[in-house]
This record gives structure tokens, sequence and C-alpha cells, in this order.
């Protein structure tokens, strides 16, 4: 089920990464709203505790990895197509943009459930946008010191 839920929700977020008639705004609004809908309270929580759960069992871990790599690789391929069509730099590393990605909602979901005045839809919404411009705009410049 939460596989499923999951494969669902990056499907959606992707296809708003790649809707070329949606502003940058709305679309990045349109993927935080999806990511981080406010009903879902109890499957973030559900989810939380499938995931210690399949820690602690290696063919359920095995599973929940794959899946998650799945859903980091659509993503992946997403980010890709939106630099693309956005004339950005190809030598980004999209696939470690897209972990880090995934790694920032999880996070901030988990700080949503229990700090709610802090992490609104709109700060996903900036943080999405901070990340993926950077590292974007940024991508074959030599690192500064």
């Amino acid at each position: 089920l939460f596989s499923e839920r999951n494969r669902e929700r990056t499907g959606e977020a992707v296809k708003a990464i790649l809707d070329p008639a949606v502003s940058g705004a709305r679309r990045r609004a349109n993927i935080a709203e999806l990511l981080l809908d406010e009903d879902d309270a109890d499957e973030a929580m559900l989810q939380a505790e499938f995931w210690l759960f399949a820690m602690r069992h290696p063919d359920l871990r095995d599973q929940f990895a794959a899946q998650v790599h799945k859903n980091r690789q659509s993503l992946s391929e997403a980010l890709a197509a939106w630099a693309r069509h956005h004339d950005r730099p190809d030598t980004i590393a999209f696939d470690d943009l897209a972990t880090v990605l995934v790694a920032v909602f999880r996070g901030l979901v988990q700080m949503r459930r229990t700090f709610p005045t802090l992490v609104t839809t709109e700060l996903y919404a900036s943080a999405s946008r901070w990340l993926i411009e950077g590292a974007t705009r940024t991508a074959g410049q030599p690192e500064s010191s």
C-alpha cells in the first residue's frame, strides 16, 4: 500500500515538474501541496513505523529500497528533462540531486508532523527551488573555497 501510494505521488510530482504550461512558482506549489498533503498525518506516521519495521526485516528492507530507488530514478529523469528544457547544463548529477530532494522531503514531512507551524507548504516549495536552481546554475563551475 505504501509503495503504491509513494509511486503515485512520485508520478504526480514528475508530471508537475515536466508540465511546461505551468509557471515555475505554481509548479513548485503544486508539487509541495501534493507531497505535503495536510490530510495524510496518519499516513506519514504509519510510513515511519513501516520504515522502522522494514529496516529490521531484510526482505522488506530490500523491497522498500527497490521502491525508493525507482521513485528516485523517476525524479532524476524528470529533473534532467526539466534542465534540458530550461537550457541548463547536462553535467549535473541528477541522481544525487534527486536523492537530496527525497531526503529533504522526508525530513520536512517529519518536522511538519512535529512542528506544523515551522514547515509550511511554501517552505518545501522554496527548499526545492533553492536546491534545483542552485544545482543547475552552478553545475560545471569550479567550487569556491
